[in-house]
């Protein structure tokens, strides 16, 4: 990630800046590979269907991503051109999301979701306006390992208002 946090207390990432993730993208064939669209990329080629897509290129990063932190604020930033998530709140306790803008390719951009909150609790999304090529606020509770393993925790406590989402 940019900016990574793991098990910090009262932080704050606040202001008016921007934070580039310069995503770059190229048209090209559908890698056998990419778990994203291998059972579809598989299915075309049997059936002698050319699949392209737009693949991700360069640096691949979440732009926030705050694992086990407590009492976090995050205000008035604006995030764009990240090539995955944007901000993955990763089993956080009492965030508040506020006045943020989130800006990703509408068309390219297949995995750059804007606020993951992934077995947290007490979180506030209000006034943000979240822009994306995929989920713009998904609420989940999944394992905390990448190999899939290990233990899950609840998603509670979530409130969202005030919010402009838009999705492709």
């Amino acid at each position: 990630a940019h900016v990574f946090a793991d098990g910090a207390r009262n932080i704050a990432i606040r202001g008016r800046g921007r934070v580039d993730g310069q995503a770059r993208y190229e048209w090209g064939p559908a890698e056998e590979e990419d778990a994203e669209s291998r059972e579809e990329t598989r299915l075309a080629r049997e059936a002698g269907v050319d699949m392209r897509r737009w693949l991700r290129r360069g640096l691949q990063a979440m732009t926030f991503l705050l694992k086990e932190c407590r009492d976090v604020l995050i205000e008035d930033v604006t995030l764009v051109g990240s090539t995955l998530w944007n901000v993955r709140l990763w089993g956080c306790d009492g965030v508040v999301v506020r006045g943020v803008t989130i800006e990703s390719d509408l068309e390219k951009a297949a995995n750059s979701d804007g606020i993951d909150v992934d077995g947290s609790r007490n979180v506030r999304i209000s006034d943000c306006r979240i822009a994306t090529a995929d989920d713009a606020i998904v609420l989940k509770s999944g394992k905390w390992r990448w190999d899939g393993r290990g233990p899950s925790f609840p998603t509670e406590n979530v409130v969202v208002t005030n919010c402009v989402l838009s999705s492709s």
